[in-house]
């Protein structure tokens, strides 16, 4: 804060002389929406702000962002109350104690339903969540301006660029909860963690290799949360900072959470049940609502605001496909697009046993290109292994098929790394139809 902001080096010079390893700063956050206290309280240097502020004033900048948090955590005070986020450390809202009931049965209960519905659907109408930092624009520097080892000084970029075995939880956390699981494993594995969003040097990198992945449906679902996820792959690609796949099953009437945007750009294909998206316009607030049946897909551009829901009786089934990058395409971006596959198949063409159609092919924030096809392959075709500059996925909608050495059926998941040789064969008597995603740096 302003009182102390001169004392930065010594403290820094303390934690060196103490032994620590290293020494981070994070901005303050009063948690009062004072502009009296922020006047007063906040370091005269802007690198340390964590908010952006009206030019001239102390006023902090509305942005309209949903809050998460009592979706996917609680937080419990040591006399054993359950409070929806760390905003209540006095309990002012308070949801239950699990000295007196198991967290399962609170996280369940109506009085924890009710308050995510009203968060939802009327945050203004909560004085601790309004004031709360997610409702604000961030500045550049956001939570960390600075962190680094003390026995080699790095900037925060320079270190993110850079290996990261002994990434902090708290810095991996800011990523998502996905991503932590995912860097958590290959940290105890001794491998490389790269970041989605930065700019990474790639050597002596181990690259997502090419990979088949059965599956069956149908999944088990999860009768407690109403969502599972089950990893396929996530990595590092030669064109790719990160690029992940997981399917997910979602139960009758549930949400896996509310509308939210991310850096990544996303694709989501329907493999089994009708999903209802829910796509949000941020700037004039409204929502869409598009049905989805198996086969069909939506391509979500990095920033756009959205969920899924299950409306039916029966579970959902679909599949994620995530990627990040350098942005630098320079081309026309191609917006939120939502294809029905399987109605494509009219306008197929057929030439050496393949029938297909063009479903997307367009630059995006992080690609030269996005180009994706429905296929038919006939029984008896194929064809002889070659490389690819760019990474290829695969989402076998029906049918078998024969690459990689294995033989992938309905639902099934193929990955073809840039630069690596595969072919493909239908050895089956029946045709074979799959999605064709070609992402090209």
């Amino acid at each position: 804060m302003r009182q102390n902001e001169h004392e930065l080096k010594k403290i820094e010079r303390f934690a060196r002389k103490a032994g620590a390893d290293r020494f981070t700063l994070k901005t303050m956050n009063p948690g009062c929406n004072s502009d009296a206290m922020e006047t007063d309280m906040f370091p005269s240097n802007p690198k340390y702000n964590r908010f952006e502020y009206k030019p001239g004033t102390r006023e902090r900048i509305r942005i309209d962002q949903q809050c998460g948090r009592p979706w996917v955590m609680s937080n419990i005070l040591s006399n054993g109350d359950l409070v929806p986020c760390c905003y209540y450390y006095d309990a002012s809202i308070k949801l239950g104690n699990v000295n007196e009931n198991p967290f399962k049965e609170i996280w369940n209960k109506e009085e924890y339903r009710k308050f995510r519905k009203r968060l939802y659907r009327d945050k203004e109408s909560i004085e601790r969540c309004n004031s709360c930092y997610v409702n604000f624009k961030m500045s550049e520097n956001g939570w960390i301006p600075e962190s680094y080892d003390l026995n080699q000084k790095c900037t925060l970029k320079e270190k993110l660029k850079s290996r990261l075995g002994d990434t902090p939880v708290w810095l991996v956390l800011q990523f998502g909860k996905r991503t932590v699981f995912s860097c958590l494993e290959s940290l105890k594995k001794g491998k490389r963690i790269l970041f989605p969003g930065n700019s990474v040097q790639k050597e002596n990198v181990q690259f997502l290799p090419s990979q088949t992945y059965a599956l069956k449906l149908p999944l088990e679902e999860d009768k407690v949360s109403g969502w599972k996820s089950y990893g396929i792959f996530n990595g590092t690609t030669r064109n790719l900072n990160n690029l992940s796949c997981h399917v997910s099953v979602l139960s009758p009437d549930q949400i896996p959470h509310q509308p939210h945007i991310h850096e990544e750009e996303e694709i989501l294909i329907v493999l089994s049940g009708v999903a209802e998206l829910v796509i949000v316009d941020s700037e004039n607030k409204t929502e869409r609502i598009q049905q989805m049946a198996r086969g069909s897909l939506v391509y979500y551009p990095a920033g756009q605001r959205h969920t899924i829901r299950n409306t039916t009786n029966d579970c959902i089934t679909y599949l994620m496909l995530k990627w990040i990058s350098e942005p630098g395409n320079d081309n026309k971006k191609l917006d939120m697009t939502i294809v029905d596959s399987l109605e494509q198949l009219k306008t197929n063409t057929h030439q050496k046993g393949f029938a297909t159609s063009v479903l997307l092919d367009s630059g995006t924030k992080y690609l030269s290109k996005l180009h994706s096809h429905l296929s038919t392959l006939e029984p008896g075709c194929g064809y002889p292994p070659h490389e690819d500059e760019y990474d290829v996925c695969i989402i076998v909608l029906s049918g078998r098929i024969k690459t990689l050495g294995q033989e992938i059926g309905e639902n099934g998941v193929i990955f073809y790394a840039a630069g690596e040789p595969h072919g493909m064969e239908n050895t089956s008597t029946l045709p074979a139809k799959y999605l064709v995603f070609e992402l090209h740096k």
